[in-house]
């Protein structure tokens, strides 16, 4: 819709952004290469490529933005399917205009999470460059007992800047901390992730009010 688009690219445009509109996801993808890093906000449904589409070329290139989706109420299985394969939110289209800032910048948030994991990355792969091959055995035998420290530093990282917002507009429910972080292994056989659990049934925990699991398997799609 180009009236809908030119009046959203206008309101942002007041509000400090500074949005480069495309015609379609094929216009999108062979600029991709010229663009700096943002936002991504688009139509589920656009001519030519749909949001699906546009959102699996992204993760061919291992492109990291922030991907928001725009979908009509009968399309909303369709947006849950894309936030199941990477994208961070959806918006259900007519959305009001407050609404959208609330959800850029929480995607804002997550950009600036994301630039100062690559600025760490970027600078780590510095320090290994210079080290010794003595320094680097080290290295190495170090990495092999913190691996799942990192891990759970890095999903805190995401936990903060990803679900809490989520859970705030859910449930209207301002989360204060990430309380404890667990690491665990469970057989599929059992289904032992999909059974319901609580961990504040003391009363030192009595004042937790959610209780979430993340399937690390990479090719998890979700579940009830």
């Amino acid at each position: 819709d180009a009236g809908f688009r030119r009046d959203l690219v206008l309101i942002l445009r007041q509000k400090g952004f500074q949005p480069i509109p495309f015609s379609s996801g094929t216009d999108f993808l062979e600029s991709l290469e010229f663009l700096q890093s943002g936002i991504v906000l688009m139509e589920l449904h656009m001519p030519g490529m749909d949001g699906l589409e546009i959102q699996e070329r992204l993760l061919e290139r291992r492109v990291d933005m922030p991907v928001i989706i725009m979908a009509r109420d009968a399309e909303l299985q369709t947006a849950v399917h894309a936030i199941k394969k990477g994208a961070t939110d959806f918006i259900e289209k007519p959305f009001t205009f407050a609404l959208l800032m609330e959800m850029l910048n929480d995607a804002i948030a997550q950009l600036d999470m994301q630039s100062a994991v690559q600025s760490r990355r970027d600078d780590a792969a510095s320090r290994v460059n210079h080290l010794s091959t003595r320094e680097r055995d080290v290295m190495h035998g170090l990495l092999a007992g913190l691996t799942n420290k990192a891990l759970a530093r890095e999903l805190n990282l995401r936990i903060i800047h990803r679900l809490l917002p989520m859970v705030r507009r859910a449930f209207s429910f301002q989360a204060t901390r990430v309380e404890r972080l667990l690491v665990g292994c469970y057989e599929a056989e059992t289904g032992g992730h999909f059974r319901a659990h609580r961990d504040n049934t003391t009363k030192g925990t009595a004042h937790r009010r959610f209780a979430v699991t993340i399937n690390l398997n990479a090719d998890f799609e979700g579940g009830e």
